[in-house]
This record gives C-alpha cells, sequence and structure tokens, in this order.
C-alpha cells in the first residue's frame, strides 16, 4: 500500500488530474480451514481475524476471475514486521513482507492492554477456474492474524457509476485504510494549501471530507469547509464530527479521521476551477472527489 501510494502520488505530479478507475467493493469471508480465531476490538465494533501458521495454514476456495484481498495485523504491542505467503494450488505465487506501527485504536477483544498492529493489505489476481488457496507466515517475524475479501460481484451497467477523480494541488495524500478490507486516497486540504480540481461540465461530483483529528481525541468538534468555483467562494458548509475509530491514515498517523461528511456538487457546462478549504487555519480537512463517468469525455475529464 505504501508503493501504491507514492506511485500514484508521483503520477498526479507528473499529470496534473487524473481519473482512476471505479472503486473496488469487497465481500468478507471465512477460511474453509483455519486456526485459532482472534477477536480484534476496532473501537466501535468488535471484528474476527484468523492466526497465520507457518506450517498449518488458513485454506480457501476461489472461483476466478476475481480479486483476493488480505487484510493483516500483527499481534504484539509496538511495531511490527511478519510475512505472508500465499499459495494457489500447491505452488506458491507470492509472498510480501508487511511492517507496521502499533495501531492508536484497536487491541485484542477484552484487554485494552494488548494492541495490535495497524492494518496493512494485499491485493491478488486471481485466475479463471476453481483454485485452492493457502495463506501462511514466514518461518520468522511478529505473530499476524488476517482477514479474507474477495471482489464483488459486477454491478449493473444501468446504475450510474462515480470513479475517483485527483485533484491537480493538494497538501500532503494519505491512504485511509479501512477494515472493510477497501483502501482509499485522501488529500489534505489546509488554509493555506487548498485541494484544487479542474472539472469540465456538465457533470456531477461527491465530495467526502474529514476533518483531521489529533490522535487521542474525543468527543464531538465542528469545523467549516469553503468551496470556491473559479475563484468566488460557492458555498461554505459546516459539520459536526467524531472519530471514526474504524479506520486510520497509513503514512499520516499524526492524524486521526474524523467521520465522513458528504458535499453533492452539480457542475454546469464549462471548464471550472474548484477549491476546497477548511474556514479555520490548523491541520486542516482530507478531501476525496468522485466524478460521474457517464460524463466524462475523450479524454476522461482532464483539463
Amino acid at each position: 500500500m505504501r508503493i501504491r501510494g507514492i506511485l500514484l502520488l508521483l503520477y498526479i505530479i507528473a499529470i496534473g488530474t487524473v481519473v482512476a478507475p471505479a472503486e473496488t467493493s469487497w465481500d468478507a469471508f471465512r477460511p474453509g480451514r483455519s486456526n485459532e480465531v482472534v477477536c480484534i476490538d476496532l473501537g466501535s465494533r468488535e471484528s474476527e481475524y484468523y492466526r497465520l501458521d507457518a506450517v498449518s495454514p488458513l485454506e480457501f476456495p476461489l472461483q476466478g476471475p476475481t480479486h483476493l484481498k488480505i487484510l493483516s495485523r500483527h499481534l504484539r504491542e509496538g511495531d511490527g514486521l511478519y510475512m505472508i505467503r500465499v499459495f494457489r494450488d500447491g505452488v506458491e505465487v507470492h509472498r510480501q513482507e508487511m511492517r507496521a506501527l502499533e495501531s492508536r485504536s484497536a487491541h485484542l477483544c477484552g484487554n485494552e492492554a494488548s494492541p495490535v498492529g495497524a492494518s496493512r493489505s494485499l491485493e491478488l489476481y486471481v485466475p479463471s477456474g476453481s483454485h485452492i488457496y493457502e495463506a501462511r507466515s514466514g518461518d520468522e517475524g511478529t505473530p499476524a492474524a488476517v482477514r479474507l475479501y474477495k471482489e464483488k460481484a459486477k454491478r449493473n451497467d444501468d446504475d450510474p457509476v462515480f470513479v475517483h477523480y485527483a485533484p491537480r494541488e493538494f497538501a500532503r495524500a494519505c491512504m485511509l485504510i479501512m477494515p472493510s478490507g477497501n483502501d482509499y486516497m485522501h488529500y489534505q486540504a489546509t488554509r493555506t494549501r487548498p485541494v484544487v480540481l479542474g472539472v469540465n461540465g456538465p457533470t456531477e461530483l461527491i465530495i467526502r471530507t474529514r476533518l483531521n483529528l489529533s490522535p487521542n481525541a474525543e468527543g464531538t468538534q465542528s469545523y467549516g469547509v469553503e468551496m470556491l468555483r473559479n475563484g468566488e467562494l460557492l458555498n461554505t458548509y459546516t459539520y459536526e464530527t467524531e472519530r471514526f475509530e474504524d479506520a486510520e491514515y497509513e503514512d499520516c498517523p499524526e492524524f486521526a479521521p474524523g467521520s465522513s461528511k458528504r458535499i453533492d456538487v452539480k457542475v454546469p457546462a464549462g471548464s471550472w476551477t474548484f477549491m476546497l478549504r477548511p474556514v479555520e487555519d490548523g491541520p486542516g480537512i482530507m478531501t476525496r472527489t468522485l466524478i460521474s463517468k457517464d460524463a466524462l469525455g475523450p479524454n476522461g475529464g482532464t483539463d
């Protein structure tokens, strides 16, 4: 995930505004054969993970073509380093070393004194046909446990589709890791370094904002977001938010995510520059923008 985030950031810097593929959704599933079930408290709910072992693998059938996602956490206090090995039909097809800091919110169920690692994610393509997969740990490293997800069936072609739309200017890019198995790139906006989007209308935007909270934040906090279009103030939005306990930013541990707030924008015909910035100074907000795929032109909607 760290490498993918860096590559995406370099790509954005190279060409400006880009359109990424449509979001992938995932369904959690249980392995057919597993080891110890590990209960992890994520703050607002509990979640079942399955302990990895070097000798006794997790085993599960998959029908391709599809994609497999493995969400993992190490099971000790402090930093952790561990290996995930994946086998398909008895042949090792992938191995990856995972390094993670201690999670700021997750811990073993019923024991707040036993923190676990921040979540890490691995995605693999599953080729056509019926396959038996296995997941193992390396021979050494920090104990770890995983959750398994497979790609959801494709949506109806008649349903409206929105795709991720990256800004051409922003303060910082941070990957939001969700315990559901999804991860979403977010872009920081501050008062002096706003998020800037170049958009060709007519089209529609869905913009989600999250207040950047301190890791030890508690209770409800308020914030405001200004939206400008071609330099003129279009609207000011005010929200009440609380910490979103089920998620954390990879590579941006100084921020804890607030709950998501949605803005729907109808963009008129023409070429427009939208700017998003917080009303007040400080660590700012994170934003994520989706654009209607149906309205994109032959150049993908870039300016």
